[in-house]
Order: C-alpha cells, then structure tokens, then sequence
C-alpha cells in the first residue's frame, strides 16, 4: 500500500479514527474501505486475522483509538500516514499503557481491565460547534466521564437532533459530519443543554487528569530500585491512600476498597497470579486525596513501607505484638494484653485452625495465611457494629436498620445482643424478657450437645425469641463455655462426623420433603425444604441436590402456570358465553373480571393470545348476527315500500334502520346487498 496522496494535518486532541475518516473524505473513498486495506496489509496479530469479516467497523476503529501498534505494524502504518511514531500514538491511548508498563506482556482483552471500562467505543460522541467549526472528532469525547466540551463548556451529544438515533463510531456519514441514519447535518444543532458552573469544574479537572495521563513529558511512574513497574505504582497508590504513613497498614486506607488493598498487596507476595493496577484506582487515589497527578508523579514512596508489604514466609503461631486487638470500643485496643488462643473448628473446610479472642471484647481473629494479615473471623459482624449502634441511638427500628444497612435482622439482632453486653447501648433496649436464667450455661451446654442450629434448639426448646438468643449467646460465660470448653469443641465435632457417616438416604428424605410441600401447594425451594426439618442447608449442599430441586421448582411452576391457564379459559369462556353487547374489548373483559396480563413476572403470553382470539370470534360472530337482522329488516322495508309504490333509497333505508344516513354506505356487504334488493324490485 503506497503512501495516501493526501495527508491532512493532526488537529490538537483528535483521535486516530476520526483522523483516518477525515483523510478518506479528503481522498472521495468509503472509510472502512481505507480501514479494510489497513487491516489487510498491516495487521500482525493473530486476533485481527479476518477481522473484517468476524467484526464490525466500530470495534477495529475503536481498538485503533486505544491501542494501534499491538495489532498494526508501525513502519508500514506510519509510512502511509507520513507521520512519527509518536504523532499517530498521541491521537489514541496508548501513552497510558506506556505508563502503566502493560503493553510487551499483555494480553489484548486485558486492555478493558486496565482502563476499567472507561470508554465509550460503540457509539461515537461529539460537540456540534466542534464539528462546525474544526470539522473533528476528539479523542477524549469517548471517555465516559467526561460529558462536556473543554472548549465551548456545553454537553456532548451522541444523538441526531433529528431522527434521535445513535451515530456509529465509524461511517462515511460522520466523515462528512452527517447523522448517519438520516443525513442530518451534525455540525447544525442549535439546542445544546447548558451545564451548571460546579459541574464544569469537576468535568474541567476529569479532563486535566486525562490530559496527563496522555501526555508522554509527565512520567507517573518512577520505578523504585528491587521492584517491577507494576510493584512500584501499586506501591505508591497505597502509600499516598495511606496518608503516607512510614509502614503499611490496610486499616488505616479509607480510600481504597479492602478488595482493591488486597489485590495491590497480592503483587508483592504472588509471581504467579498478575493482579493490574487499573487506571481507576489511581483517579480514585488522587481524586480522593484532591492531589494532582504531577505531584502524585513527585511522591516517593519510603523503603520502610515497601519493607512492611513484603511479608515474612514464616506462619505466626503465637500471640507477639502484630497480635492486637482491633475493637476502638476495647479497652484492651491496641494491645495484645487480652488476647487468648483458642482451638477453633472450620465446618467448611472440615479441619481444626488456632483462633484467638480478645477478652476484653470477645471479637474473634485469626491470622490469614493467605493474605498474610490479621483480620476478624466475621468481617460483616465486626464491620456493622458501630454503624448499627448510631442507628439504634437516633431511635431507628429493626427494619428500618435492615434497609439501610441491607442486611438480615438477624445480624442486626446479633448485634443488638452484643452492645447490650458491652454496654454500649443503654439498658432500656433489653426489653422485659430479658432476665438471664440462673442455669444459662447449662442450657447452652445442653443445645450444644444436641444437632442442629443452636438458635432454633434454643426457640424449640426454652422458647427464646431472636433478641433473647442472641442477648445469652454473647454472656462472659456462654463465651467461655464457646471458646475454651474442649468436651463442647469435641462434641460438635464427633457429631458431625457421625452425622455425617449415618448412612441416610439423602434421595428418599428429599423426596419426602418434595411431597411435602407438593401437596401442601408451598414453593419448592432450598429454604422451604430446610424448613420441614428432614434436611438441615449443610447437607443439602453437600449432597448436590440443587439441580434437581431446580428441576422439581421448574415442573412445579409449570403445574402452577398450566392450572391457572386452564382456569382463566373456563373463567373467560363462560363470561363470554352469559354477556350481550355490541363489541368486546381486551380492556373491558378485564375489568369485569379483575384480572391483569400486563405483569411482567407471570409469562401471560399465550394466554393473552388465546383472549384476543375468543374476542375477536366473539365480535365476529357478533357482527354477523346483527348484519343478518339488518339484511332482514332492509329487505322489509324495500318489500313494504314497493307494494306502496314508494322508491327507497339508500340513505333512507339507512334512517328508517334508526341509524345514521351513510350507516348502509359505510358496510360494503350491506351497501351491495341492498342495491342488489332495489334493482331486483325496482329494475
């Protein structure tokens, strides 16, 4: 492919596909033909092999945009443009993932993750007086979040004023700046929203930090010496997050998700898995702390906390100083003066692990092997316990707090019970119910002997509601007995394996179960079937029964839809059968009989199909018998007006049938029949 003939100059921020569109327009060609011969004489990649064939032209340009050299060879494509390297690669993205260092090893569906879907690349954006005044498409215009023009502060548009459709990413009707649709001119739209001064400001500042993250002068990245690139942003990411403290502490980040932490930390410790370090963590880490990427660019990141995030390959096993409580509501926080050891047991992984608890507090950790951190054994509990303590002191109910916080009352009365013991709620929320039995431990020993879930024994047996249950589970004693009492930790053991090792025939007492709640009429489900005492959740898991319990709930839904059809058609047709009017509407059949087909959670479609053919049988049947009376009744009266010697005409018979005059001209059958009677009588 020789060199184009015409080579327009690059337009500051214009994208590399819009460049290509204009180029074709200024040369009278299609511009996927141009991007066709590109594809054919210069892809390299396996991936863009035949691609014109297997894609549409929007995801080639698109990918174009993001990154071009991973998919075209740069001699060839930057012979034929005339242009440096650095010329066509500063119209897409790809000084971001220079940046980022993720361009030799990188897989290209990577790419998505490193940007995190920030980009639009199905439909193509654009600001009219742009288009009207320079004639291009800018490459930040696709950014999703930027939805204004830096230059003339008004919204962008991704639709026709006209026809509303929205524009492709690539065509010969947007190198001409027309809607590709209906031609409309794009370049003309006259009404464009205005946007609010506080918005622009923060659209303003999303555009600065693109604008850095494309240009190639501003380095965001200095790698630290021992580290790969990748290592040393994820460092200096949690390392601004972390206020820059001198050692790493992932409790101390209020910016970053744990999950997120987790991952950068995950870089330092794992060769095997790669976890990228995405774009939107560093907007989230320098919008968050308002710094500028320049100066996030000038941060340098301490030895001590690089040392503090790489972990020692040794297990703690012992209590020592990293050990502590992290309960602010403690008077032990901070210290390991209260922690104890404990010989804790996983049901789901089926083994015994050391635990330790704090017994100040009487909050549960262990020592992620993992993640090589100390950490809650229940994060959720631990993480709601002061959100739930402010919204019971503003007086908020138990459902109230559920809806807010989304999570089971439960939880919530979980909680209740431990605030109460810790005294961090005042004694009026106890209730009257809530006298402790002198024998409390005894009875928790008793339930913990037996099989099953402690807090239905506990209703089942001494009655205790949820409140209740929960107010004793969390006693200084009931704990004792939970966390140090070996014979109990024994116990529960030994039953699980006997449970376990009993021999039952899970099939028969599912089956049993599924008769139950058959013939009952209650909805087969995994809760239902727990429900009726036969099968306890962990050996319904266990077991693999879900797929043919999600068969029985199909067949059982089915059984359901197909009586309620046969039902509403009994229903439908007797109605039909007893009313006398001139013509029946879908509409008025349902509100005689207060029935709905418009809801989206019942599949009423064949049904509805079935209602509007009795209805029109109906008004056609209906139709017939009153044209066969008017037929009899014209044919009278023409009978009746003949032995007179009276001439009728059409519009009089059409009075004397005590309608309108053109009531007969309106009916096709009847006008031919009635002219068909005068000439036989009159001819």
């Amino acid at each position: 492919m020789d060199i184009l003939p015409i080579r327009p100059q690059i337009k500051e921020g214009e994208s590399l596909s819009g460049y290509l569109m204009r180029s074709a327009n200024l040369l009278y060609i299609d511009p996927k033909d141009l991007l066709k011969q590109i594809c054919y004489e210069f892809n390299f990649h396996y991936s863009f092999s035949n691609m014109v064939g297997r894609h549409s032209y929007y995801v080639i340009a698109f990918r174009l945009d993001t990154l071009p050299f991973r998919f075209l060879n740069k001699d060839g494509f930057c012979y034929i443009l005339n242009k440096f390297q650095e010329k066509v690669e500063g119209m897409t993205f790809a000084n971001i993932f220079y940046k980022l260092g993720y361009v030799h090893d990188m897989n290209p569906n990577e790419y998505g993750c490193v940007l995190s879907n920030k980009l639009v690349g199905n439909f193509r954006r654009f600001c009219p007086k742009c288009l009207n005044e320079e004639g291009i498409y800018k490459l930040l215009w696709q950014v999703r979040e930027i939805d204004i023009c830096d230059k003339h502060k008004l919204r962008l548009q991704d639709t026709c004023p006209k026809c509303k459709s929205k524009q492709k990413y690539y065509s010969i009707e947007l190198s001409e700046n027309r809607c590709c649709k209906c031609g409309e001119d794009l370049g003309k739209i006259k009404q464009c929203e205005e946007v609010r001064y506080e918005n622009i400001e923060t659209q303003l500042g999303y555009y600065n930090d693109w604008l850095c993250m494309l240009n190639p002068k501003i380095i965001i990245n200095n790698p630290i010496y021992g580290l790969t690139n990748e290592q040393s942003l994820a460092a200096k990411c949690m390392y601004v997050a972390q206020n820059q403290k001198a050692y790493f502490n992932s409790w101390e980040n209020d910016i970053l998700s744990k999950a997120i932490t987790r991952n950068l930390a995950y870089i330092f410790n794992e060769k095997k898995k790669k976890h990228l370090v995405t774009l939107n963590t560093i907007f989230t880490t320098v919008r968050k702390k308002r710094i500028s990427l320049e100066d996030f660019s000038r941060v340098k990141v301490p030895q001590s906390y690089i040392n503090s995030l790489k972990k020692k390959d040794k297990v703690v096993d012992r209590i020592d100083a990293n050990t502590v409580c992290l309960s602010p509501w403690c008077k032990y926080y901070g210290k390991n003066l209260a922690i104890k050891e404990f010989d804790g047991y996983s049901y789901k992984r089926r083994q015994r692990f050391n635990q330790y608890v704090c017994m100040g507090c009487y909050i549960v950790y262990e020592f992620n092997q993992v993640n090589k951190c100390w950490q809650t054994i229940d994060s959720k509990f631990f993480d709601n316990i002061t959100k739930v303590k402010e919204l019971f002191l503003q007086n908020m109910s138990i459902g109230q707090i559920a809806e807010k916080l989304s999570i089971h009352f439960y939880l919530i009365n979980k909680i209740r019970g431990y605030l109460l013991n810790m005294s961090l709620l005042p004694d009026e929320y106890k209730g009257d119910s809530m006298n402790i039995p002198d024998n409390i431990v005894e009875q928790f020993r008793y339930l913990l002997s037996m099989k099953g879930e402690i807090r239905k024994l506990g209703k089942l047996v001494y009655g205790w509601n949820s409140l209740q249950y929960y107010y004793y589970y969390w006693l200084p004693q009931v704990r004792e007995l939970f966390y140090f009492d070996k014979s109990i930790l024994n116990n529960r053991v030994s039953n699980v394996k006997v449970y376990k090792n009993q021999g039952t025939d899970w099939n028969k007492e599912l089956e049993i179960a599924i008769d139950y709640l058959w013939k009952n009429n209650i909805n087969i489900n995994q809760l239902n079937i727990c429900k009726t005492g036969v099968i306890t959740l962990h050996y319904y898991k266990v077991n693999g029964m879900e797929g043919f319990v999600a068969k029985v709930r199909k067949l059982q839904q089915y059984m359901r839809r197909l009586e309620y059809n046969i039902n509403m058609k009994i229903q439908i047709s007797s109605y039909i059968e007893s009313i006398n009017c001139t013509r029946l509407t879908l509409k008025k059949l349902c509100s005689d009989l207060k029935i709905s087909l418009d809801n989206p959670k019942n599949s009423r479609v064949g049904l509805k199909k079935w209602i509007i053919n009795q209805i029109d049988q109906y008004n056609n049947k209906r139709k017939f018998t009153i044209q066969y009376q008017h037929k009899k009744q014209i044919e009278d009266i023409i009978v009746e007006s003949f032995k007179n010697g009276i001439r009728e005409s059409i519009r009089s018979i059409s009075l004397k049938l005590s309608k309108g005059e053109h009531y007969i001209e309106r009916s096709p059958e009847l006008l031919e029949f009635t002219r068909n009677i005068i000439n036989q009588y009159y001819s």
